[in-house]
């Protein structure tokens, strides 16, 4: 029981986010250019739509990172009028 009781203990849990991010994309002289819908203003390309994707979740991950200044974002207002 020990044995079973130390690899429970080293037993480790993966947890997978799988997010949708939508976006806009088209070619030009070859190459597919998109930016991600929420970010309209920061486009990337690649050679294949399969490289732009790469492209786009690189993008995403560096303007989530915090690191980047001055990124708009886009927000919901509620409001209820009386």
């Amino acid at each position: 029981m020990v044995t079973i009781c130390n690899q429970l203990a080293t037993f480790r849990f993966l947890y997978i986010i799988v997010m949708k991010l939508s976006y806009t994309y088209w070619q030009n002289d070859g190459f597919y250019i998109g930016h991600l819908n929420e970010y309209p203003e920061y486009d990337t390309q690649g050679k294949s739509l399969a490289e732009l994707e790469t492209m786009l979740k690189s993008l995403y991950e560096d303007i989530s990172s915090g690191e980047l200044e001055g990124i708009k974002r886009v927000g919901v207002l509620e409001y209820e009028m009386a």
